[in-house]
């Protein structure tokens, strides 16, 4: 009997990972949610007008690209293949809320290969990357999907958000970053 307790106990925690989180949860997320997006933001911007030299703007595009994969699969709502608590868009807004990175998607499994793992695909690809004009049009859908996911947040969210922005405001890195 003790075994079937266990196994039960098992399956519900697996299919309560799909479960909306309680509203501390969410509430206590926003504060991780609008620091990540800001370091999108900021590295998205300091490519877009070219401030960072080198040897340093390969590491800070590799920054902004990370921040890009996590940002498209909170947004279309993808859990990671380990099923761990990963946050997602929907637990926030919604399931009626759609998002579209046309660009992201055109280049996501590109960028896989080549910066999110080492991979004997890398050598196999014939398209290269450049970056100059698909990083500012990533930046854009990201900051897009942003505005339209604060806009769909309920009261009590949306607070929450709009206080942990303003504080990240206040931070002299971000204080002139559209981060709304």
């Amino acid at each position: 009997m003790i075994v079937h307790e266990a196994i039960n106990a098992l399956l519900m925690a697996k299919k309560n990972r799909n479960v909306p989180r309680s509203r501390e949860d969410l509430l206590a997320a926003a504060k991780h949610i609008v620091h990540d997006y800001s370091t999108l933001v900021l590295t998205g911007v300091a490519i877009a007008k070219g401030s960072i030299s080198a040897p340093f703007n390969g590491p800070l595009e590799q920054s902004f690209h990370i921040s890009c994969r996590k940002f498209a699969h909170f947004f279309e709502n993808k859990r990671s293949k380990r099923g761990l608590r990963d946050m997602m868009a929907r637990q926030f807004v919604g399931r009626g809320v759609k998002f579209k990175f046309p660009t992201w998607t055109k280049w996501a499994q590109h960028m896989d290969k080549h910066l999110f793992h080492l991979s004997y695909d890398r050598f196999k690809n014939k398209r290269p990357w450049h970056g100059y004009a698909e990083n500012p049009a990533f930046l854009r859908e990201f900051q897009i999907a942003w505005k339209l996911f604060l806009s769909e947040l309920p009261q009590g969210l949306k607070e929450r958000f709009s206080l942990e922005l303003n504080d990240r405001a206040q931070n002299p890195a971000f204080r002139d970053l559209d981060l709304r």
